[in-house]
């Protein structure tokens, strides 16, 4: 297991002591956990040609198939930038796994959609993800699955939230 970070920093000021301790503390093993499951999942999938980002958008097109998806969809459920979903469209179709076609009324319109090999290699891994899901959730006692499904849901939405309302971050200028 990953350490987790220390909430008292070794440098530079103390951790401001407001009562928020446990709540910073929740939000810091959080993360752990999420970045210790991305580097699961990553070598689980990696292997393959997969990683985060493909695996979602591969995910993503056999969900909806047999229609076919606009890259600025595809982006927007991936939550990358366009110009990222076209590195990694790129990349499903250097593959043999997805192709693009022109829209033939719209010639701008270019729309993303599953091979025969990507379905085959969609429907692999979605059999193999269901075993994986199973397995990290086996720990919990199933009348738990649906207010842990409730809970991940709600920090989804507070973190949309939160990455357009609360300010940037800005060093004022007495840091180095």
């Amino acid at each position: 297991m990953l350490p987790l970070p220390s909430l008292t920093p070794s440098f530079g000021p103390p951790a401001i002591p407001t009562g928020g301790e446990g709540t910073m503390r929740s939000v810091i093993v959080m993360f752990a956990a999420l970045d210790y499951l991305r580097m699961t999942l990553d070598q689980l999938y990696k292997p393959c040609g997969l990683n985060g980002h493909r695996f979602l958008t591969l995910t993503t097109l056999a969900s909806r198939h047999p229609i076919p998806c606009l890259p600025s969809e595809l982006a927007s459920r991936v939550c990358v930038s366009r110009s990222s979903m076209t590195d990694i469209v790129d990349d499903l179709e250097h593959h043999g796994w997805v192709q693009r076609q022109r829209d033939p009324g719209k010639r701008r319109i270019v729309h993303i959609r599953l091979t025969p090999a990507g379905w085959a290699v969609a429907s692999a891994v979605d059999s193999h993800f269901r075993s994986v899901c199973n397995e990290l959730v086996r720990p919990l006692e199933r009348r738990e699955l649906p207010r842990f499904v409730g809970f991940c849901l709600a920090l989804c939405e507070a973190g949309e939230a939160l990455g357009t309302t609360f300010p940037v971050f800005q060093p004022s200028a007495s840091y180095p």
